[in-house]
């Protein structure tokens, strides 16, 4: 865990280094449109592979997770040629029922972006599942190093939204094929295809994945980045530019220990789950060091977050730094929730899962709503969000305990 925490660190440092560079060349307005186009893709991205990636890690052997990185590539080819024929017939009806106008010319990008997400999951979980963790920390550093001086010398001629949101689609693709060059074996063994009687298995046996974490995660991205779609048609590109640079801040502890600690302990869980060893132990000492690591980063940017906000990144982006308070109690309790969330995959509680995310995304988009239509302010709706969305964080981490206890009794 060391070797990924490590570069997952350094990897943030370059983001961090980089991000008060970036905000000054491109601008609230420009840097909104990037946070259109984000927010659609992740909407959209758990449907491409009906999130079967995350099944590789479960697969008992090397059989059959490649079986199951299979199944996802090819699931991911039939959606995203489905999508790609809707864009082109439905464009401008579906730009204009969702309001995103600043994208309409980006669109085409879309189905482009989503098969390179689908082909860096697969990479990315079966890498995971292989214990390649300095592979994956290697490759998260030159990432995140190539894409922000893209942006950066890109933005020095062509300070424009197009610059960004191709950057970002290509930045995708090109992880996903290091991932793949840099592996230590090939998850394709014979071949890219699986025949109909293995599709069919393993489909069945992964079953809860399209039926559960699928819709599961398609609520939570909404949930999680209709905040934008709604800044962006209620007050103004410029309010979409402050929500994503908060939200992009308040994720960097996140994805500074909190994705290299999920990633270690998914597969942990898995294995332990897997050979019938008590689980709990694992989820709780996972949740408690999240807790301790996040209280002083979080908690600077919820006191004095439009302070650090208008330091950092100019005066312009003061009121980003409003907003960073308000995301940052929500990404507090969802990084101590993190190992929760792995967990239930794990324990088979995706169908809970599930109606709790459906519970907290008409909760949480009601209060955001209402902000917006009744108080008319930007941050209220915001902080209504924020504060309310933290909450169900912590009541999942609860709910999970328990479920947890039970499996491990069963189990043993």
């Amino acid at each position: 865990m060391a070797v990924l925490a490590s570069g997952t660190m350094l990897a943030q440092i370059i983001n961090i280094f980089f991000l008060p560079i970036i905000t000054r060349i491109y601008g609230p307005d420009i840097y909104g449109v990037l946070g259109v186009f984000n927010s659609t893709v992740m909407i959209m991205t758990p449907l491409v592979a009906l999130t079967f990636p995350y099944a590789i890690v479960l697969a008992n052997d090397k059989k059959n997770s490649e079986k199951v990185v299979k199944l996802s590539l090819q699931i991911a080819i039939i959606i995203i040629t489905i999508i790609t024929i809707i864009f082109l017939i439905f464009n401008d009806q579906i730009v204009d029922v969702l309001n995103i106008n600043e994208i309409r010319e980006f669109i085409f990008l879309i189905p482009l972006i989503l098969l390179f997400t689908a082909f860096y999951q697969v990479m990315n979980q079966w890498l995971i599942r292989n214990k390649e963790f300095q592979t994956i920390s290697k490759i998260e550093v030159i990432h995140a190093l190539s894409l922000n001086l893209s942006k950066t010398i890109g933005g020095l001629f062509a300070p424009f939204a197009f610059v960004l949101v191709l950057l970002t689609t290509l930045g995708r693709a090109i992880k996903g094929l290091l991932l793949y060059v840099k592996s230590g074996s090939s998850p394709f063994g014979e071949g890219l295809f699986i025949n109909k009687t293995d599709f069919m298995s393993t489909f069945i046996k992964y079953r809860d994945f399209p039926f559960y974490r699928s819709p599961q995660t398609i609520i939570s991205e909404l949930s999680k980045n209709l905040p934008i779609i709604v800044l962006v048609s209620i007050f103004s590109p410029a309010a979409a530019g402050f929500f994503t640079l908060s939200k992009t801040a308040m994720k960097t502890p996140s994805n500074l220990l909190g994705k290299a600690v999920g990633n270690v302990f998914y597969q942990k869980i898995a294995e332990g789950a897997n050979n019938n060893n008590n689980i709990i132990k694992p989820l709780i000492s996972a949740s408690l060091s999240l807790l301790l690591i996040g209280i002083i980063p979080f908690g600077l940017i919820i006191f004095f977050g439009p302070i650090i906000f208008s330091f950092i990144f100019g005066t312009e982006w003061y009121t980003a730094g409003e907003y960073a308070r308000w995301i940052g109690i929500l990404s507090f309790c969802s990084f101590v929730a993190n190992p929760s969330v792995k967990s239930l995959a794990v324990i088979k509680a995706q169908r809970l899962h599930l109606y709790y995310t459906i519970i907290k995304t008409i909760v949480s988009t009601a209060l955001l709503l209402l902000g917006a239509f009744v108080y008319e302010n930007d941050v209220i709706s915001v902080a209504l969000y924020g504060i309310s969305s933290g909450i169900f964080s912590l009541i999942l981490v609860v709910i999970t305990i328990k479920l947890v206890i039970n499996f491990s009794k069963d189990a043993n």
